[in-house]
């Protein structure tokens, strides 16, 4: 097993007896964590958490599904989409922030549904959604390689976007 290790050392002042405290931290990485993106890296700590090549990032969705956002936006006869009031909770809801990512190897990764035009429809089945994550979500802090892309990682997207 091929290992990456990595030692951050973070130098305190401290008033007390004029001492300084030498803090070390050791992350082991093995290589195939890092290629799973398995959490290594965490909101403490982002800088050389991750090995050569990969990026501490927070990310939208957990790695694999899909980073939806909106989907099944209701629209008007010109294409435009209706106002938030109107939107059902799969297109940001009546006021415009449920984004929603979905879980791999289901059928809504490739064919999302609502269960109702407007307010009040929500994604269905609601097993294979869950809301983007949050920063202060331990698992939304993930190795990826290259770049962390906005947020969005390495999650794909939605073809085709919200519809209108």
């Amino acid at each position: 097993m091929v290992l990456y290790s990595v030692v951050s050392i973070v130098i305190k002042m401290r008033c007390v007896a004029f001492k300084i405290c030498i803090a070390v931290t050791l992350v082991v990485v093995t290589k195939s964590q890092a290629e799973k993106g398995d959490n290594m890296c965490s909101k403490e700590h982002t800088d050389g958490a991750c090995p050569e090549g990969y990026v501490c990032c927070t990310c939208v969705c957990h790695e694999g599904d899909v980073a939806a956002g909106l989907f099944d936006c209701q629209c008007d006869d010109k294409g435009k989409p209706l106002p938030n009031s109107a939107q059902p909770s799969c297109c940001g809801g009546t006021k415009g922030f449920d984004l929603w990512c979905i879980s791999k190897n289901t059928a809504a990764a490739s064919n999302p549904k609502c269960t109702a035009d407007g307010p009040g429809g929500v994604p269905t089945p609601s097993q294979d959604f869950y809301p983007y994550l949050d920063p202060s979500d331990l698992s939304a802090y993930r190795c990826v390689k290259d770049r962390c892309a906005g947020g969005f990682c390495d999650n794909k997207g939605l073809p085709g976007g919200t519809g209108c």
